[in-house]
C-alpha cells in the first residue's frame, strides 16, 4: 500500500514478466524450511492475482495453494535456483537451528526499462505492514 492506501500489485506495477534468483548461503534443506516451488501459472496475470488473498501479500488463496504440485529444492552453500515470476513458491518455517540464509534477487526484463530504484523507493514508503519483506511474517 502507498502512502494513500492505495494497493499496488508488488512488482507487477512495474513490469508483467521477470525473473526470481536463489542464492544459498547456507544449505536449505526440509528441516530449516527449503524453497518450494511449482510449475509456472498457465493463465492470465489476472487471474493470477484473483488467486491470491489479496491482504497485500503475494500469498495464495488455500485452495488453490494445496492443489498445486510443489518440488522442494534441496541447496547446498553456493547453490543457485533462476525461477519464473509465474512460478508459485514458498518455504516452511525454519524449526530447525540451522539457518537457512540465501540471496533473493528479482530482475526485470532489460528492453521493458529498469526499475529497481523506483521499486525500492515505493517499498520504502509503503504502509504494508502485513508485507512478509516488511514484517518478517512467515
Amino acid at each position: 500500500k502507498d502512502k494513500n492506501d492505495k494497493l499496488w500489485p508488488g512488482w507487477y506495477k512495474y513490469t508483467n514478466s521477470f525473473i526470481n534468483v536463489l542464492i544459498a548461503i547456507d544449505n536449505c534443506r526440509e528441516e530449516n524450511g527449503a524453497l518450494e516451488l511449482a510449475s509456472a501459472h498457465k493463465g492470465s496475470f489476472k487471474k493470477l492475482l484473483n488467486n491470491t488473498k489479496k491482504n497485500g501479500t503475494p500469498d495464495l488463496l488455500k485452495t488453490i495453494d494445496q492443489n498445486l504440485n510443489y518440488k522442494t529444492i534441496l541447496l547446498d552453500i553456493g547453490d543457485m535456483v533462476i525461477f519464473s515470476n509465474l512460478c508459485p513458491h514458498k518455504s516452511k518455517k525454519n524449526k530447525s537451528k540451522s539457518n537457512r540464509r540465501t540471496i533473493y534477487y528479482t530482475y526485470s526484463i532489460k528492453k521493458y526499462g529498469s526499475f529497481y530504484n523506483k521499486y525500492f523507493n515505493d517499498k520504502q514508503n509503503s504502509t504494508n505492514i502485513s508485507s512478509k519483506s516488511l514484517s518478517g511474517e512467515i
